[in-house]
């Protein structure tokens, strides 16, 4: 089972190099896809081959809103630290910030607001990321979030 995982990587490795030569959408959708996955070691290739962190699919999604939907921390942290954009938004005007707080990841939602991103960005529909605590039961994060606030 390693070695296929391993072999898996190496295979991805390669294509990492080979498309990011290309620029392209198969590079985009492939990070995008990491970073759906959470697979920290893939989006660890795309930041080290120089891929654009902050690309977005056609809703708008960037890698960070997908790692931070999924609740990969090591995904998260890999992202920022290669700044990725922290209040960027989709199509329907959510965060990162939004997503993770929506799916009850406390220790992605304490990251990001550590690293600075925004408490108070609305969405489309003027929510913030208080709201989703709220009308997803997340008791802890809906408390962390209002200290933060202030």
């Amino acid at each position: 089972m390693k070695t296929k995982s391993t072999i898996t990587t190496l295979i991805l490795a390669l294509f990492l190099t080979v498309s990011s030569a290309f620029a392209g959408s198969k590079t985009t959708n492939a990070l995008l896809e990491a970073a759906k996955k959470g697979d920290f070691k893939i989006i660890s290739y795309f930041i080290k081959a120089g891929a654009d962190v902050n690309v977005k699919d056609e809703a708008g999604f960037t890698p960070l809103m997908l790692a931070a939907k999924a609740g990969n921390f090591g995904a998260v942290y890999a992202l920022v630290e290669a700044s990725a954009e922290l209040d960027s938004q989709n199509t329907s005007g959510a965060t990162a910030l939004m997503f993770a707080t929506k799916y009850g990841h406390s220790k992605v939602v304490k990251f990001l607001t550590q690293k600075g991103a925004d408490v108070e960005v609305e969405n489309n529909v003027g929510l913030q990321a208080i709201d989703f605590a709220k009308a997803y039961g997340h008791s802890e994060i809906n408390l962390f979030l209002e200290y933060v606030a202030g």
